[in-house]
Protein backbone atom coordinates (compact mmCIF):
# COMPACT_ATOMS: atom_id res chain seq x y z
CA UNK A 1 0.00 0.00 0.00
CA UNK A 2 1.53 3.52 -0.71
CA UNK A 3 -0.27 5.36 1.96
CA UNK A 4 2.29 2.89 4.22
CA UNK A 5 5.19 3.08 2.30
CA UNK A 6 8.16 4.34 4.14
CA UNK A 7 10.94 6.58 2.32
CA UNK A 8 13.06 3.20 3.43
CA UNK A 9 10.89 0.87 1.71
CA UNK A 10 10.35 3.21 -1.49
CA UNK A 11 14.28 3.52 -2.20
CA UNK A 12 14.73 -0.30 -1.95
CA UNK A 13 12.01 -0.89 -4.62
CA UNK A 14 13.77 1.64 -6.66
CA UNK A 15 17.01 0.24 -6.82
CA UNK A 16 15.21 -3.70 -6.93
CA UNK A 17 13.31 -1.91 -10.02
CA UNK A 18 16.51 -0.71 -11.49
CA UNK A 19 18.12 -4.54 -11.53
CA UNK A 20 14.74 -5.86 -13.41
CA UNK A 21 14.46 -5.43 -17.17
CA UNK A 22 12.97 -2.88 -18.26
CA UNK A 23 9.84 -5.14 -19.73
CA UNK A 24 9.63 -6.73 -16.33
CA UNK A 25 9.22 -2.91 -14.47
CA UNK A 26 5.78 -2.01 -14.18
CA UNK A 27 5.57 1.64 -15.71
CA UNK A 28 3.05 3.17 -13.16
CA UNK A 29 4.19 1.31 -9.61
CA UNK A 30 7.85 3.08 -10.59
CA UNK A 31 6.49 6.36 -10.95
CA UNK A 32 4.78 6.09 -7.39
CA UNK A 33 8.25 4.85 -5.89
CA UNK A 34 10.29 7.50 -7.97
CA UNK A 35 8.07 10.42 -6.96
CA UNK A 36 8.04 8.85 -2.99
CA UNK A 37 12.09 8.90 -3.46
CA UNK A 38 12.67 12.15 -4.97
CA UNK A 39 10.38 13.88 -2.21
CA UNK A 40 12.91 12.47 0.38
CA UNK A 41 15.90 13.22 -0.99
CA UNK A 42 17.13 15.67 0.47
CA UNK A 43 16.52 13.89 3.77
CA UNK A 44 18.15 11.15 3.09
CA UNK A 45 21.93 10.41 4.47
CA UNK A 46 24.94 10.24 2.35
CA UNK A 47 25.11 6.54 2.22
CA UNK A 48 21.16 6.43 1.31
CA UNK A 49 21.49 9.55 -1.11
CA UNK A 50 24.29 7.40 -2.87
CA UNK A 51 21.87 4.24 -3.03
CA UNK A 52 19.36 6.19 -4.21
CA UNK A 53 21.39 7.91 -7.37
CA UNK A 54 22.79 3.88 -8.26
CA UNK A 55 18.99 3.41 -8.23
CA UNK A 56 18.11 5.86 -10.60
CA UNK A 57 21.34 5.64 -12.70
CA UNK A 58 20.10 1.85 -13.24
CA UNK A 59 16.74 2.98 -14.34
CA UNK A 60 18.92 5.64 -17.08
CA UNK A 61 16.39 8.05 -15.86
CA UNK A 62 17.99 11.41 -17.82
CA UNK A 63 15.15 14.18 -17.63
CA UNK A 64 16.19 17.24 -17.06
CA UNK A 65 14.28 18.23 -14.23
CA UNK A 66 15.39 14.65 -12.20
CA UNK A 67 19.37 15.58 -12.98
CA UNK A 68 19.41 19.02 -11.39
CA UNK A 69 16.97 17.67 -8.41
CA UNK A 70 19.76 15.08 -7.94
CA UNK A 71 22.76 17.24 -8.62
CA UNK A 72 21.28 19.60 -5.92
CA UNK A 73 20.60 16.80 -3.05
CA UNK A 74 23.93 15.90 -3.68
CA UNK A 75 25.36 18.67 -3.69
CA UNK A 76 24.36 19.35 -0.11
CA UNK A 77 25.70 16.25 1.44
CA UNK A 78 28.62 16.17 -0.48
CA UNK A 79 31.36 17.67 2.38
CA UNK A 80 29.75 14.73 4.32
CA UNK A 81 30.65 12.18 2.03
CA UNK A 82 32.88 9.18 2.81
CA UNK A 83 35.18 8.57 -0.21
CA UNK A 84 33.28 5.11 -1.55
CA UNK A 85 30.25 7.34 -1.50
CA UNK A 86 31.56 10.26 -3.11
CA UNK A 87 33.02 7.99 -6.09
CA UNK A 88 30.07 6.44 -6.53
CA UNK A 89 28.04 9.11 -6.49
CA UNK A 90 29.75 10.60 -9.20
CA UNK A 91 29.73 8.01 -10.81
CA UNK A 92 26.00 7.39 -10.61
CA UNK A 93 25.16 11.19 -12.02
CA UNK A 94 28.05 11.07 -14.63
CA UNK A 95 25.97 7.81 -15.73
CA UNK A 96 22.72 9.56 -15.97
CA UNK A 97 24.35 12.44 -18.46
CA UNK A 98 24.96 15.52 -15.82
CA UNK A 99 27.29 17.83 -16.91
CA UNK A 100 26.69 20.28 -13.75
CA UNK A 101 30.09 22.22 -14.16
CA UNK A 102 29.02 22.89 -9.93
CA UNK A 103 28.83 19.83 -8.61
CA UNK A 104 31.84 18.45 -10.35
CA UNK A 105 33.71 21.64 -9.38
CA UNK A 106 32.91 21.48 -5.32
CA UNK A 107 33.52 18.05 -5.88
CA UNK A 108 37.40 18.00 -7.67
CA UNK A 109 38.78 19.91 -4.16
CA UNK A 110 37.34 17.36 -2.35
CA UNK A 111 38.85 14.47 -3.74
CA UNK A 112 42.39 16.19 -4.01
CA UNK A 113 42.21 16.85 -0.35
CA UNK A 114 41.20 13.50 0.88
CA UNK A 115 43.14 11.62 -2.14
CA UNK A 116 44.64 9.22 0.65
CA UNK A 117 41.52 8.10 1.95
CA UNK A 118 40.56 6.87 -1.52
CA UNK A 119 40.93 3.24 -2.59
CA UNK A 120 42.34 2.78 -6.15
CA UNK A 121 39.08 2.08 -7.74
CA UNK A 122 37.35 4.98 -6.55
CA UNK A 123 40.15 7.46 -7.34
CA UNK A 124 39.73 5.89 -10.60
CA UNK A 125 35.78 6.31 -11.10
CA UNK A 126 36.72 9.99 -9.34
CA UNK A 127 38.79 10.83 -11.74
CA UNK A 128 37.16 9.44 -14.85
CA UNK A 129 33.70 11.15 -13.86
CA UNK A 130 35.18 14.76 -13.37
CA UNK A 131 36.89 14.13 -16.69
CA UNK A 132 33.74 12.80 -18.55
CA UNK A 133 32.07 15.96 -17.26
CA UNK A 134 34.54 17.73 -18.70
CA UNK A 135 35.43 19.77 -15.87
CA UNK A 136 39.29 20.01 -15.76
CA UNK A 137 40.79 21.11 -12.33
CA UNK A 138 44.34 21.73 -12.34
CA UNK A 139 44.83 21.02 -8.81
CA UNK A 140 42.91 17.61 -8.77
CA UNK A 141 45.08 16.28 -11.84
CA UNK A 142 48.37 17.52 -10.28
CA UNK A 143 47.48 16.28 -6.79
CA UNK A 144 46.94 12.78 -8.63
CA UNK A 145 49.69 12.85 -10.61
CA UNK A 146 52.21 13.30 -8.11
CA UNK A 147 49.82 10.03 -5.50
CA UNK A 148 49.85 7.50 -8.26
CA UNK A 149 53.60 8.40 -9.22
CA UNK A 150 54.31 6.91 -5.41
CA UNK A 151 52.03 3.88 -5.64
CA UNK A 152 52.25 0.09 -6.77
CA UNK A 153 50.45 -0.46 -9.45
CA UNK A 154 50.73 -3.98 -10.00
CA UNK A 155 47.62 -3.94 -7.67
CA UNK A 156 45.57 -1.81 -9.91
CA UNK A 157 42.43 -3.67 -11.95
CA UNK A 158 43.03 -2.92 -15.31
CA UNK A 159 40.15 -1.42 -15.40
CA UNK A 160 41.32 1.10 -13.17
CA UNK A 161 44.07 1.70 -15.67
CA UNK A 162 42.44 2.37 -18.63
CA UNK A 163 40.34 4.76 -16.82
CA UNK A 164 43.01 6.53 -14.97
CA UNK A 165 44.81 7.15 -18.67
CA UNK A 166 41.38 7.82 -20.47
CA UNK A 167 40.58 10.69 -17.72
CA UNK A 168 44.36 12.36 -18.19
CA UNK A 169 43.87 12.18 -21.98
CA UNK A 170 40.27 13.61 -21.88
CA UNK A 171 41.46 16.19 -19.65
CA UNK A 172 44.61 16.77 -22.46
CA UNK A 173 47.06 16.64 -19.32
CA UNK A 174 50.27 16.33 -20.09
CA UNK A 175 51.48 12.92 -18.27
CA UNK A 176 54.56 12.87 -16.34
CA UNK A 177 56.76 10.31 -18.28
CA UNK A 178 57.77 8.35 -15.04
CA UNK A 179 53.77 7.89 -14.39
CA UNK A 180 52.70 6.98 -18.40
CA UNK A 181 55.14 4.49 -18.49
CA UNK A 182 54.40 3.00 -15.03
CA UNK A 183 50.77 2.49 -16.60
CA UNK A 184 52.05 1.39 -20.35
CA UNK A 185 53.99 -1.13 -18.34
CA UNK A 186 50.67 -2.40 -17.00
CA UNK A 187 49.20 -2.26 -19.92
CA UNK A 188 51.30 -4.08 -21.61
CA UNK A 189 52.17 -6.81 -19.11
CA UNK A 190 48.86 -7.89 -18.00
CA UNK A 191 46.56 -6.89 -21.89
CA UNK A 192 45.27 -10.20 -21.46
CA UNK A 193 42.97 -9.52 -18.65
CA UNK A 194 42.32 -6.58 -19.76
CA UNK A 195 38.05 -6.63 -20.87
CA UNK A 196 37.28 -5.85 -24.60
CA UNK A 197 36.01 -2.59 -23.42
CA UNK A 198 39.45 -1.54 -21.49
CA UNK A 199 41.78 -2.47 -23.87
CA UNK A 200 39.75 -0.17 -26.66
CA UNK A 201 39.67 2.74 -24.02
CA UNK A 202 43.28 1.90 -23.46
CA UNK A 203 44.34 2.30 -27.09
CA UNK A 204 41.77 5.45 -27.53
CA UNK A 205 43.73 6.94 -24.74
CA UNK A 206 47.29 6.16 -25.79
CA UNK A 207 46.68 7.36 -29.14
CA UNK A 208 45.49 10.97 -27.11
CA UNK A 209 48.59 11.24 -25.05
CA UNK A 210 50.57 10.53 -28.10
CA UNK A 211 51.76 7.51 -27.19
CA UNK A 212 54.27 6.05 -29.84
CA UNK A 213 56.14 3.50 -28.14
CA UNK A 214 56.44 0.43 -30.43
CA UNK A 215 56.45 -2.49 -28.16
CA UNK A 216 53.63 -1.59 -25.63
CA UNK A 217 51.28 -0.71 -28.49
CA UNK A 218 52.03 -3.86 -30.27
CA UNK A 219 50.89 -5.76 -26.73
CA UNK A 220 48.00 -4.24 -27.24
CA UNK A 221 46.99 -4.44 -30.45
CA UNK A 222 47.98 -8.10 -30.86
CA UNK A 223 45.37 -8.72 -27.69
CA UNK A 224 42.55 -7.09 -29.49
CA UNK A 225 43.40 -8.60 -32.49
CA UNK A 226 42.45 -11.98 -31.10
CA UNK A 227 39.23 -10.66 -29.40
CA UNK A 228 37.81 -8.72 -32.86
CA UNK A 229 34.82 -11.03 -33.08
CA UNK A 230 33.44 -10.33 -29.41
CA UNK A 231 33.56 -6.24 -30.35
CA UNK A 232 31.08 -4.31 -31.08
CA UNK A 233 30.79 -2.90 -34.98
CA UNK A 234 30.98 0.90 -33.63
CA UNK A 235 34.32 -0.47 -30.95
CA UNK A 236 35.80 -2.25 -34.58
CA UNK A 237 35.56 0.04 -36.41
CA UNK A 238 37.73 2.58 -33.45
CA UNK A 239 40.14 0.17 -32.83
CA UNK A 240 40.91 -0.07 -37.15
CA UNK A 241 40.93 3.89 -36.85
CA UNK A 242 43.25 3.89 -33.96
CA UNK A 243 45.63 1.01 -35.38
CA UNK A 244 46.03 3.17 -39.02
CA UNK A 245 47.17 6.07 -37.16
CA UNK A 246 49.60 4.61 -34.84
CA UNK A 247 52.30 3.81 -36.58
CA UNK A 248 52.48 0.60 -35.77
CA UNK A 249 54.90 -1.82 -37.87
CA UNK A 250 54.03 -5.52 -36.67
CA UNK A 251 54.02 -7.86 -39.44
CA UNK A 252 52.23 -10.14 -37.90
CA UNK A 253 49.18 -7.46 -37.35
CA UNK A 254 49.82 -6.21 -41.00
CA UNK A 255 49.37 -9.71 -41.97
Amino acid sequence: HVSSMTPEDALRLLRAAGRLPRAARCEQSLEIITAEVMRELRAFDPHRLCDALDGFARLRLKEPATLQSLGEAFATHMARCPPKQLAASLRSLTRMGLRDGPVFAAAAPIVARDIVGFTHRDLSICLWAVAKARHKDMTLLSRAESYLKGLNLHRFQPSDVSMLLWSFSRSDWELDPDLLSKLTHHAALECQNYSETALVVTCLALSRLGFARQPVLVELYRSLYGRLPQLQDSQMALVFLLFSASGLQDQALLS
